[in-house]
């Protein structure tokens, strides 16, 4: 059971670091004022890292419980 919670450990921080690099793209797009491209990677960076951040917390939770 424990492999399977650090599987989800590493998934969720997986998605913080793609979250944190489509961060990167949009402060890209930002300064070049590409507003459709601003905001849907905006979007796009938020639901990621908020989804990581989720899965982060579910597995060190059950890490800590078991």
């Amino acid at each position: 059971m424990i492999g399977a919670d650090i599987m989800v450990l590493l998934f969720g921080l997986g998605l913080m670091v793609l979250g944190g690099l489509m961060g990167r793209v949009a402060i890209q797009a930002a300064r070049a004022t590409r507003r459709n491209q601003t905001i849907l990677f905006g979007v796009g960076t938020v639901v990621t890292a908020f989804t990581g951040l989720y899965f982060v917390t579910l597995a060190v939770l059950r890490l800590i419980e078991a």
